[in-house]
């Protein structure tokens, strides 16, 4: 059975700067600098962004201003083995520690995206969807990579950088809309087993974590999703885009799915406490905040951020 969250979101939003602000109707004021108060490791609160790559709207300057703040707040980015650990128990993080994630290997993330946080000194995640290759570089060969694509070369630049590459399905299936097609999960166990076979293949790892699809909606999950997700990684990652997510074939509030009391927040996305990784969320519902959308402009990352210091 699936682990409840122990949401307070009274106390959630009172232990943080941004919360505290919430709640009195005053605005936060806080420094970059660290204070000397050390944040014990269960008080943690895990920021996690997520984006496709540089596009027209994320543009390399956007991106490079979201690092500025995380770099001004001293913020540390983390890898998922860290990430892992410290879940379970078996291992600490920074004091401030971010996630930043990318789905599919798109070239921006070699060619843009990671020159410039190697100079901010940040290391991210990358889920890998191998069907990627196939279908947007026009059917050429795997260890090519296109224009669009990132090479298998690139993405070993990457682990070899610190970055976790993870699995994110071959084609890329709307995972909520095959649970009615494919209710024992058959298909979805080839989606994982053939993307893990050709990352095992390319990049000599066999992935250990996983993030579920998603549509204009959001998450796309399914039963028999999680059910396989269980079986074959570590932890499982959503995505926020709003304020709901497709499950089993149906719409529904994000914050229902995860647990997560309290209304929808007037931005349009879910309730702030359901926006962090802690010691609480389940390993199989990591969120991840869509950086094109809730977290566009550069003060919704800075309060984004902000929200997880205590």
């Amino acid at each position: 059975m699936t682990k409840k969250m122990r949401w307070s979101r009274r106390r959630f939003l009172a232990s943080t700067v941004f919360g505290t602000a919430v709640i009195s109707g005053r605005s936060p004021v806080v420094s970059g600098s660290r204070t000397s108060h050390k944040v014990r490791q269960d008080e943690l609160r895990v920021p996690i962004t997520m984006c496709h790559g540089i596009t027209d709207r994320l543009t390399r300057d956007r991106f490079e201003q979201y690092l500025d703040i995380a770099r001004e707040l001293e913020f540390t980015t983390i890898n998922y083995d860290q990430l892992y650990l410290w879940l379970t128990g078996a291992g600490a993080l920074p004091e401030r520690p971010l996630m930043i994630d990318v789905d599919h290997p798109v070239a921006s993330v070699a060619a843009e995206m990671f020159p410039l946080m190697q100079r901010y000194g940040f290391t991210g995640n990358l889920f890998v969807n191998t069907g990627y290759f196939q279908d947007v570089c026009g059917g050429a060969p795997l260890e090519a990579g296109q224009s669009a694509c990132a090479t298998w070369e690139q993405i070993r630049e990457l682990m070899a950088s610190g970055w976790t590459i993870g699995g994110h399905t071959h084609t890329h299936p709307n995972l909520s809309e095959l649970s009615l097609t494919d209710p024992t999960g058959e298909q979805v166990r080839s989606e994982m087993e053939t993307n893990n076979a050709l990352l095992e293949q390319y990049l000599g790892i066999r992935p250990e974590y996983f993030a579920f699809t998603g549509n204009s909606t959001g998450t796309t999950w399914s039963s028999a999703a999680d059910r396989e997700a269980k079986a074959h990684y570590k932890l499982g990652r959503l995505w926020i885009i709003g304020s709901d997510c497709e499950i089993d074939g149906k719409i529904e509030r994000y914050a229902d799915f995860v647990n997560a009391p309290g209304p929808d927040e007037t931005d349009g996305g879910p309730p702030f406490v359901s926006r962090y990784i802690t010691r609480d969320t389940p390993l199989f519902r990591l969120p991840s905040m869509e950086l094109e959308r809730l977290l566009y402009a550069p003060e919704a990352f800075r309060r984004y951020l902000l929200g997880a210091l205590g």
